[in-house]
């Protein structure tokens, strides 16, 4: 029973590591976060677009990226996380936190929305068997 669930949780891990880098180079790959000051009129056009680029990175490829962001996430584990910064350079983490109270309440009011529906074409359903 013990390898069934080691071997489940490694199944977990493998997983959850190669979806969220699928999605996230798969995100890097086909949005440009440059484009709106590409096309801007801007006087100090280019430099913005090279801040811009120091700060996210973009120098870098988008897989070594993943991995910078991937250790800054794990440091869940050490008790030092560091999601990063949004581009107004607040913490990622107080956006996660103001969004959770909204996320809650909307999962719950899904969630009995779900059961009244299931409910009802469950019972509407069985009344009307073989029709």
């Amino acid at each position: 029973m013990l390898a069934y669930v080691i071997r489940r949780l490694g199944a977990l891990v493998v997983i959850l590591f190669g979806s969220s880098f699928l999605l996230y180079n798969l995100s890097a790959y086909s949005t440009d976060p440059l484009a709106d000051l590409r096309l801007s009129d801007a006087p100090n056009k280019e430099q913005l677009i090279l801040n811009l680029t120091r700060e996210l990175r973009l120098d870098l490829p988008p897989p070594i990226r993943y991995f910078i962001w991937l250790r800054g996430v794990l440091g869940v584990f050490v008790g030092n996380p560091n999601f990063g910064l949004t581009r107004e350079q607040e913490p990622v983490i107080d956006a996660i936190t103001g969004a959770i109270p909204t996320t809650v309440r909307l999962v719950f009011v899904a969630t009995i929305v779900a059961i009244i529906l299931g409910i009802a074409l469950g019972i509407t359903s069985a009344l009307r068997q073989y029709t």
